[in-house]
Protein backbone atom coordinates (compact mmCIF):
# COMPACT_ATOMS: atom_id res chain seq x y z
CA UNK A 1 0.00 0.00 0.00
CA UNK A 2 2.86 2.32 -0.19
CA UNK A 3 6.30 3.15 -1.76
CA UNK A 4 9.07 1.81 -0.23
CA UNK A 5 12.42 2.90 -0.33
CA UNK A 6 15.61 1.83 0.23
CA UNK A 7 19.05 3.61 1.17
CA UNK A 8 21.34 1.30 3.30
CA UNK A 9 24.85 2.35 4.63
CA UNK A 10 28.04 1.23 3.23
CA UNK A 11 28.11 -1.59 6.01
CA UNK A 12 29.04 -0.67 9.50
CA UNK A 13 30.99 1.95 10.48
CA UNK A 14 34.93 1.11 11.49
CA UNK A 15 36.13 2.42 14.54
CA UNK A 16 37.41 5.72 12.82
CA UNK A 17 34.34 6.41 11.63
CA UNK A 18 34.37 5.66 8.15
CA UNK A 19 32.98 3.18 6.25
CA UNK A 20 34.85 -0.30 4.70
CA UNK A 21 32.42 -2.01 2.47
CA UNK A 22 32.95 -2.08 -1.35
CA UNK A 23 29.91 -0.73 -3.99
CA UNK A 24 30.20 -4.49 -5.19
CA UNK A 25 29.51 -5.96 -1.68
CA UNK A 26 26.57 -3.78 -0.50
CA UNK A 27 25.12 -4.27 -4.05
CA UNK A 28 25.01 -8.34 -3.44
CA UNK A 29 23.68 -7.43 0.21
CA UNK A 30 20.54 -5.25 -1.75
CA UNK A 31 20.04 -7.93 -3.79
CA UNK A 32 17.61 -10.07 -2.04
CA UNK A 33 15.42 -6.76 -1.99
CA UNK A 34 15.33 -6.29 -5.77
CA UNK A 35 14.64 -10.34 -6.08
CA UNK A 36 11.53 -10.25 -4.19
CA UNK A 37 10.29 -7.42 -5.53
CA UNK A 38 10.10 -5.17 -2.21
CA UNK A 39 11.70 -1.73 -3.21
CA UNK A 40 10.42 1.37 -5.82
CA UNK A 41 13.69 2.72 -5.54
CA UNK A 42 17.13 2.23 -4.29
CA UNK A 43 19.71 5.08 -3.12
CA UNK A 44 22.72 5.07 -0.56
CA UNK A 45 23.44 6.54 2.65
CA UNK A 46 26.56 7.06 4.94
CA UNK A 47 29.53 5.44 3.46
CA UNK A 48 28.13 5.61 0.06
CA UNK A 49 29.90 7.25 -3.17
CA UNK A 50 29.65 7.39 -6.73
CA UNK A 51 31.43 3.50 -6.97
CA UNK A 52 28.31 2.18 -4.29
CA UNK A 53 25.34 4.28 -6.44
CA UNK A 54 26.95 2.45 -9.67
CA UNK A 55 27.15 -1.15 -8.13
CA UNK A 56 23.80 -0.82 -6.78
CA UNK A 57 22.48 0.75 -10.22
CA UNK A 58 23.88 -2.15 -12.28
CA UNK A 59 22.36 -4.72 -10.47
CA UNK A 60 18.85 -3.35 -9.91
CA UNK A 61 18.72 -3.07 -13.49
CA UNK A 62 18.80 -6.67 -13.83
CA UNK A 63 15.28 -6.72 -12.07
CA UNK A 64 12.13 -5.29 -12.96
CA UNK A 65 10.61 -2.22 -10.57
CA UNK A 66 8.17 -2.46 -8.50
CA UNK A 67 4.87 -1.89 -9.51
CA UNK A 68 3.31 1.28 -8.30
CA UNK A 69 0.08 1.19 -7.22
CA UNK A 70 -2.90 3.96 -6.12
CA UNK A 71 -1.51 5.86 -2.44
CA UNK A 72 -3.04 8.26 -0.91
CA UNK A 73 -0.85 11.55 -0.72
CA UNK A 74 0.14 11.36 3.14
CA UNK A 75 3.57 12.08 4.74
CA UNK A 76 4.36 7.90 6.10
CA UNK A 77 6.92 7.80 8.83
CA UNK A 78 8.09 4.53 10.17
CA UNK A 79 9.76 4.12 13.39
CA UNK A 80 8.98 2.07 16.43
CA UNK A 81 4.91 2.52 15.32
CA UNK A 82 4.22 3.81 11.59
CA UNK A 83 2.58 7.34 11.35
CA UNK A 84 0.46 8.20 8.54
CA UNK A 85 0.55 11.88 8.70
CA UNK A 86 -2.94 14.22 7.60
CA UNK A 87 -2.84 17.75 8.49
CA UNK A 88 -5.52 20.01 8.84
CA UNK A 89 -5.42 22.39 6.43
CA UNK A 90 -8.61 24.37 8.70
CA UNK A 91 -6.18 23.97 11.79
CA UNK A 92 -2.78 23.52 11.01
CA UNK A 93 -1.87 24.60 14.07
CA UNK A 94 -3.30 21.47 15.91
CA UNK A 95 -1.85 19.32 13.37
CA UNK A 96 1.98 20.46 13.75
CA UNK A 97 4.51 17.68 13.80
CA UNK A 98 7.99 17.95 14.94
CA UNK A 99 10.24 15.36 14.20
CA UNK A 100 13.94 14.52 15.26
CA UNK A 101 16.19 11.89 14.66
CA UNK A 102 17.45 10.14 18.24
CA UNK A 103 20.92 10.43 18.90
CA UNK A 104 22.86 6.91 19.27
CA UNK A 105 26.50 6.28 21.00
CA UNK A 106 27.54 5.18 16.60
CA UNK A 107 26.53 8.69 15.64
Amino acid sequence: DCFVFCYPNAGLPNAMGGYDQKGPEMAEEIRPFCEENLVNAIGGCCGSTPEHIAAVAAMASAYPPRPLHSVEPLMRISGLEPLNYQPNAADMRSTFLNLGERCNVAG
